[in-house]
């Protein structure tokens, strides 16, 4: 989960990344990691902050991570299940 903010300042962001998380995992989601990006008023603004982006790839270098774990589980389910 990728939340982009106006404010400099991650006070002011108040509750809306936990609100975001629970209602997604009300929804059956996961999330694996939330990357929290402000001070971004103007276009292309979050593709100048380095601190954002690394923080977004090592995320989705997470996700990839938890999918390839997933389907590692998933096929040793299935190689026990046929014993």
């Amino acid at each position: 989960m990728v939340i982009v903010y106006e404010q400099h300042d991650e006070r002011y962001l108040g509750y809306a990344a936990d609100t975001m998380t629970m209602s997604l995992t009300d929804l059956g989601y996961r999330v694996i990691d939330s990357v929290k990006a402000g001070g971004l008023w103007a276009a292309g603004d979050a593709s100048r902050d380095e601190d954002a982006l690394r923080k977004a790839m090592m995320a989705g270098e997470n996700f990839v991570r938890m999918l390839r774990l997933k389907g590692e589980i998933e096929e040793h389910l299935k190689s026990i299940a046929q014993e």
